[in-house]
C-alpha cells in the first residue's frame, strides 16, 4: 500500500507545478488563462488518485475495495501531492518571482473592483494581499487551493471504483 500512495502521491505532487510552469513559460502570465491552467493541470495530475486507488483495489485487495478504503488511499495520495505543491509553491514564491506574480495578481483584481465600483470588496483584497505575504497564510491559502480537489477527486474515485 505504502508504494502505491508513496508513487502516485509523488508523481502528482512534481507533475503539478511542472505543468503550471510549462504552461507560464508557454502562454505568458496572462491571469485568467493561467488560473484556468493551473487548476486543470492539479485535476489532470490528481487523476493519479483514481489511478492509486484502482492499484491498490487490484494488486493488494484481490478487486474488492469498500468506499472507505478508497477514501484512505485517495486522501493520503492526496495529502503527499498537496504538501509538494505547498512547499513548491513556497519556494517559488520567496526564491522566484512569484511576489511579483502575486503583486500584479492582486493589482489586477483590486483594478477590476474599482472598476466596477464595489469598494466594500477592494478593501477585503486589499487585506488578503497584505495577509499573503504572512507564511502561514501563504501556506494555508496554497494548500486550501489544492486540497479541495483532490478530496473531491478520491470522494468520486472511491465511489467509482468501490465494489
Amino acid at each position: 500500500m505504502r508504494k502505491i500512495i508513496l508513487t502516485n502521491g509523488l508523481i502528482a505532487g512534481f507533475l503539478i507545478p511542472l505543468v503550471m510552469g510549462l504552461v507560464v513559460l508557454v502562454a505568458g502570465k496572462e491571469s485568467g488563462f493561467t488560473e484556468i491552467a493551473g487548476f486543470a493541470s492539479m485535476i489532470i495530475a490528481l487523476s493519479t488518485i483514481y489511478l492509486g486507488i484502482r492499484q491498490y483495489r487490484d494488486r493488494e485487495k484481490a478487486g474488492q475495495i469498500t468506499f472507505w478504503q478508497g477514501v484512505k488511499v485517495g486522501l493520503l495520495i492526496t495529502l503527499i501531492a498537496t504538501v509538494i505543491y505547498v512547499i513548491s509553491w513556497t519556494i517559488y514564491y520567496y526564491m522566484g518571482p512569484g511576489q511579483v506574480m502575486m503583486e500584479q495578481y492582486f493589482q489586477n483584481q483590486i483594478d477590476q473592483l474599482q472598476a466596477a465600483g464595489d469598494s466594500s470588496k477592494i478593501q477585503s483584497m486589499e487585506q488578503m494581499k497584505a495577509n499573503y505575504s504572512k507564511p502561514i497564510v501563504l501556506i494555508g491559502y496554497t494548500f486550501m487551493e489544492i486540497f479541495p480537489i483532490g478530496l473531491l477527486i478520491t470522494l468520486i474515485s472511491a465511489l467509482i471504483i468501490k465494489r
